[in-house]
C-alpha cells in the first residue's frame, strides 16, 4: 500500500495534484508546494516550487525546481506543441539530477539533464592520449 502524506498550509492554491499516483509516484525526502501536478514521476531529495507541472516517467534526484508565476490552460498547452515547444513545466521521459531548474522553465519530452561526476578524469584521460610524448620529456 501507498502512502502519501500531504502537509498544508492555508494558501489560496490548491492542494498538489497526484494523478494517477497509485501506480508509479514517488516523492522521497523532497518538498512539493502548493497547486503542483504531479503524474507518474519519482522525485527524490528535491524541492518541488509552486505551480510545477511534472508529466510521467520524469526523475528528479538532488534538484529544485523553482515553479510558475502562472498556469497554462490546456488550449495554451495545445498551441505550444503545435508551434513545436514545450509547454511550462517538464515533459515526459525526463531525467534531471543535481540542478536548479528557473521559474517558468520548459523542458521537452525524452531530456537528460545532469552533472557528468566523472568530468574531469575524462579530460585528464584524453590529454593523456593526445598529447605529444616528445614535449613532455622536455
Amino acid at each position: 500500500m501507498n502512502l502519501v502524506t500531504l502537509h498544508l498550509s492555508s494558501n489560496s492554491l490548491s492542494y498538489q495534484s497526484l494523478a494517477n499516483c497509485s501506480s508509479f509516484l514517488q516523492v522521497v525526502d523532497s518538498i512539493v508546494s502548493h497547486g503542483s501536478f504531479l503524474n507518474n514521476c519519482f522525485i527524490e531529495h528535491s524541492v518541488v516550487g509552486i505551480r510545477s507541472r511534472i508529466n510521467a516517467n520524469v526523475h528528479l534526484k538532488d534538484t529544485v525546481m523553482l515553479g510558475a508565476d502562472f498556469y497554462e490552460t490546456d488550449a495554451e498547452v495545445a498551441a505550444q506543441f503545435a508551434k513545436g515547444k514545450a509547454p511550462i513545466g517538464i515533459g515526459e521521459n525526463t531525467k534531471i539530477r543535481d540542478c536548479i531548474i528557473d521559474k517558468n522553465a520548459r523542458i521537452g519530452k525524452n531530456v537528460v539533464i545532469a552533472i557528468l561526476r566523472e568530468y574531469k578524469k575524462l579530460i585528464d584521460l584524453r590529454k593523456a592520449f593526445t598529447s605529444d610524448p616528445a614535449s613532455a620529456s622536455s
